[in-house]
């Protein structure tokens, strides 16, 4: 399977990689029924992103197979399994100011956004639409180890 774009700035291969090899082929494979869901994700929510810091969206995670987001201890109704969700940083942007910006500056219609805090690590989630996958409802949280705060 060869790489594509789904927008100006975001590939295929992007948004479906992953850090467990022993997945990759399989969630490459289950993503190609999500390359509409994936392409929206990026020209929508991920471009505008960019295009406001003229800097690099670094995607940590983008869709996710069912087996992918179990090993992952993904949610069981993530957005990521639909191709409608990304885990990511901006490249030399600090989190805080990011989160902050998407949060209470930017019009981008999220559903989700996630600061998310995990065994030292963090990362901003966010994702399209809502729970009625229509427009964004821009719910913002904070998770910290396995719990969330609003």
């Amino acid at each position: 399977m060869n790489d594509f774009k789904l927008s100006d700035h975001f590939t295929f291969y992007e948004l479906t990689r992953t850090d467990k090899p022993e997945f990759q082929t399989v969630n490459r494979e289950k993503a190609q029924s999500y390359v509409s869901e994936l392409t929206g994700l990026c020209r929508i929510i991920l471009e505008p992103i960019r295009a406001n810091y003229n800097r690099p969206v670094i995607i940590h995670s983008g869709f996710r197979c069912e087996a992918l987001n179990a090993a992952v201890g993904g949610s069981k109704t993530s957005r990521h399994l639909e191709g409608m969700a990304a885990d990511f940083h901006i490249d030399g942007v600090p989190l805080d100011e990011a989160f902050a910006w998407l949060w209470k500056e930017s019009d981008i219609p999220f559903g989700q956004l996630i600061d998310e805090r995990r065994n030292g690590s963090r990362w901003l989630h966010i994702s399209a639409g809502g729970p009625c996958r229509a427009g964004g409802t821009r719910e913002v949280l904070i998770f910290h180890d396995g719990k969330y705060e609003k």
